[in-house]
Formats: structure tokens, sequence, C-alpha cells
């Protein structure tokens, strides 16, 4: 059971809740001594100061210094993908790219960042990976995917005839919209009829991109085609085609990868990031060996930082956020949180919990 541990009243804590890829680069620039809140002197974490990590997964850290963090039950995951999603400016031209980066979370892929605006790129995970010389290999797609179902191997769309329609149908929805977009902004295609967007037309495509119903009957049709696709969520999309329906989205969900859950986010990032659905229009790579090495040497570099500017680290596995309030400590706000415990059906593990700053990653 974790304990509430006293320290001297100048010291500050940084709890983190989630050791993915939001978590570990959260605590990163923490520990390097960046600021937790813009234009905030006051939130720079510094000597004496505690950052924590909890964590409901049990991750193996292999490059950790501290041994005990390297003895979990599987190693460091987490889904990372960043795109750049610019904002219109006060003179109607896009925003600069190099100021304007957005992180979330998508597949275990990237796209090589290229200074060109007119090629494509994630800055912050190139950057990254490259500052530990990991590099990048190609992530390499098929118009064919194996897919495992119900305890069988398929090719996608070859299994039955309904199979090879909800999967055309599937295409269909990106092919449409992207189609629509570029067309509308003098866009061409390739001699292979795949449309490449650069980093500064995904960011249009992200802020203006519309619903666009592949039918002829407007009774069939759920969104208005003004509805912009940032606004509908992208299994909404899905399900909203009136040749795939209840039993279609089920089918494809299982041929998505998604058989015990669902992953839903906003139809315009879903465009750009599963179109291995329509290969060669995004052209990813990914580290050979997987992520998880990157997770690992960044969590070494957390403890690195950590020990140089004299911080307190500590990486609490197998404990889960339950509860989280504001608190008011002698006119500050603070954070209490009640944590639930791996292996005990995350009850409480009975003790309150104070921090300074709270990451939600």
């Amino acid at each position: 059971m974790l304990k509430t541990i006293l320290r001297p009243n100048m010291s500050k804590n940084y709890s983190i809740f989630g050791a993915g890829p939001s978590g570990l680069w959260t605590a990163l620039r923490l520990s390097e001594g960046q600021s937790a809140a813009s234009g905030s002197k006051s939130s720079l974490p510094k000597e004496g100061d505690v950052i924590d990590i909890y964590d409901p997964t049990r991750y193996a850290f292999s490059e950790a210094l501290n041994p005990k963090y390297s003895k979990g039950d599987r190693v460091p995951g987490g889904r990372i993908n960043t795109y750049y999603y610019g904002q219109k400016g006060q003179n109607g031209k896009w925003a600069d790219y190099k100021k304007n980066t957005n992180a979330e979370m998508g597949g275990m892929r990237y796209l090589e960042y290229h200074e060109d605006p007119d090629k494509d790129g994630h800055r912050l995970v190139t950057h990254l990976i490259n500052n530990y010389g990991l590099g990048g290999d190609p992530f390499d797609t098929t118009d064919k995917p194996l897919k495992y179902i119900d305890g069988i191997h398929h090719w996608r769309g070859e299994d039955t005839e309904n199979g090879k329609v909800w999967t055309e149908c599937y295409k269909n929805i990106f092919e449409r919209h992207i189609k629509k977009f570029c067309l509308a902004n003098g866009i061409e295609s390739d001699a292979d009829g795949k449309y490449h967007l650069s980093r500064n037309q995904r960011a249009k495509f992200y802020n203006e991109a519309t619903y666009t119903f592949g039918e002829n009957d407007p009774s069939k049709r759920v969104y208005e085609e003004t509805t912009k696709l940032k606004n509908i969520g992208f299994w909404n999309l899905v399900l909203a085609e009136p040749e795939i329906g209840g039993i279609g989205y089920d089918y494809l969900l299982k041929t998505s990868g998604y058989n015990a859950f669902l992953i839903n986010y906003n139809a315009a990032s879903a465009m750009i990031r599963n179109n291995e659905f329509a290969p060669g229009s995004t052209r990813f790579r990914s580290i050979k060996g997987g992520f998880s090495i990157l997770f690992d040497k960044m969590f070494r570099t957390i403890e690195e930082n950590c020990i140089k500017n004299g911080i307190e680290f500590n990486y609490h596995s197998g404990y889960k956020l339950t509860s989280i309030h504001a608190l008011k400590d002698e006119g500050l706000t603070k954070a209490g949180f009640t944590l639930g415990e791996h292996g005990n059906q995350w009850q409480s593990t009975g003790g309150s919990h104070t921090t300074d700053y709270a990451f939600l990653c």
C-alpha cells in the first residue's frame, strides 16, 4: 500500500497518471526543468521537488537505472502519433508549422519530418527518435492484409461476399472524402491515382474537410454535408454508411484490430491515420524492434535528469487513478486523489494523496 510521505513545505509534487508515451514525455520535460504551466516561473521543477508516475500497468523498463523499475511483467507500450493541425492566422494563411505541432495518440508508426512545409512529417516524434539514434524503417502496408477473426485467418474482403462489400464501402469512405477535398483545392493525384497531402494541406483538411454522402437518396443520410469531419467520430461515420449497418460494422471493427474494445476519434484525423486502407497515400515509418525501445530510453533519461537536477523520481506501477478533486491549501489550489491497486479489482488503497500539479496522461 502506498503511503503519503511528508516533505519540506517548500518542495513541490508533480504527479503524472499514466506511463504511456504522453506520460513519459511529460516526465521528460519536467525532469529537464521545463515549465509545467506556460509562463509560470513558480511551476518550474527545482532541486528537492518530486516527480511521481502512477501507472496501472506494470512495465519493465529494461534500461532503468533503478533495478526495481526493470522488474515488471511487460515491456513498455503505448500508441503514439503526432500530426500538425495549424490554425488560420490573421492574414488568412496557415500558421507557421514549426510553431504549431499537436501530439495525439495513434498507431505505432510515424511520418518522418521534413523542414519543407510542402512535405509531411511528425516533428516531435521524428526528432525524439533521431536524438536517440534509433532511425526509422519503412512501415509497409498491403492491399490485402491477413486478419485473424474468431479463430480463423482471413484475407481482408475475401472470406465472404458480404466481407468484400463491407470492405469496399469502408475504403470508399476514405477515397471519396479525400478526393473531394483534393479536387476542391487543386491537388493532383499521382500516376496511381493516389493523393499525397503535405503538412499544410493536412492542416487545412483537418480544419475544413466536410462530410460527403456516397449515395443519391438523401433519406439515408445521417449527417448534413456541411458537417465538418473533425466533429464526427470516425466509427460513427462507418456505422452511418447505408451498405454497412450493424453486422458490417462488427466485421470491420474486428478486421481493423479492435476485437475487444473500440477506440474512436474524429474522422478528420482518421482519414490520415487509418489510410493503410488506401495504401500509398501516407508514407509511414516505424522503429526496428518496436517503440518500446524508445520508451525504455526515455525512462532512463528521466532518471538521469532527476539525479542531475536533484529531483526525486518515483515510478509506482500497478496503481490506477480512481478519483481526483481540487483542494484549497492556504490559498493555493492543489489536487487530492485516490488510487486503486492492480490485482485487487482496482479497489482503493485506502489512503488519500495530495499533489501540487496533476497530469492526466
